[in-house]
């Protein structure tokens, strides 16, 4: 079976996608066949066809559609030990689930579901973690006008606690951020953290992961 690689980070604006095409040159260099699966192909590759038409009908997903189409893609791969799924920002779904409405025993329920299907493929989360009130300042500045007010206010909508838009943004990310880490650890899955995303340059992130990713793909 294929690796599956996710990269998650903590919030915006932490270098998950520039990450995620670092590691995509850097495992085909390696010899790695690499489907490097973008996050807004969610929307457009029609392996994700079935998630697709839920998010346009209903603005969810059921969680036996994420469950079956995630396993059609990771077996659709084929045994090759040496070929990697590389997801930027979607797998394992954690704030997705959040932002639809699951709640925690569910969003648990999704990960126990992807462990028995995938049987014995490899899964790797490369999380990106960081101070997340900074990261978000970070991506104030790196996003367009008015983004920021957008997406705390999109956090917000699916917070039930009460506060400012930033303060309900920042709970709801430190939420999905220990629920990630929680079910990850749980299901032993192999986490590869580098702490600090906020603070280090691209080029250090990258020398990071590839240190720690390194060491873990020779043990295959």
């Amino acid at each position: 079976m294929p690796v599956l690689l996710a990269v998650v980070g903590a919030a915006p604006a932490v270098g998950k996608s520039t990450l995620t095409r670092a590691l995509r040159d850097w495992l085909r260099d390696r010899g790695h066949d690499v489907d490097h699966v973008e996050e807004d192909e969610i929307l457009t590759r029609p392996a994700f066809a079935p998630l697709a038409r839920e998010l346009a009908v209903r603005e969810s997903v059921a969680l036996e559609t994420l469950v079956v189409t995630v396993t059609d893609v990771v077996t659709a791969a084929g045994d090759d030990e040496q070929a990697v799924l590389l997801f930027d920002s979607l797998f394992p779904f954690v704030s997705s689930l959040a932002q639809w409405g699951y709640g925690k025993h569910r969003i648990a329920g999704f990960f126990d579901e992807i462990v028995a299907r995938l049987g014995d493929t490899r899964i790797i989360v490369v999380y990106l973690d960081a101070d997340i009130d900074q990261a978000l300042r970070n991506a104030e500045l790196r996003e367009p006008p008015g983004w920021l007010e957008w997406y705390l206010d999109d956090l917000a909508h699916s917070s039930p606690a009460t506060g400012t838009p930033r303060e309900l943004a920042v709970d709801r990310l430190a939420q999905d951020r220990e629920l990630t880490l929680q079910l990850v650890d749980e299901r032993r899955w192999i986490l590869l953290r580098v702490p600090n995303c906020d603070l280090l340059s691209v080029d250090q992130v990258f020398a990071r992961a590839c240190d720690e990713l390194e060491t873990v793909l020779a043990q295959a």
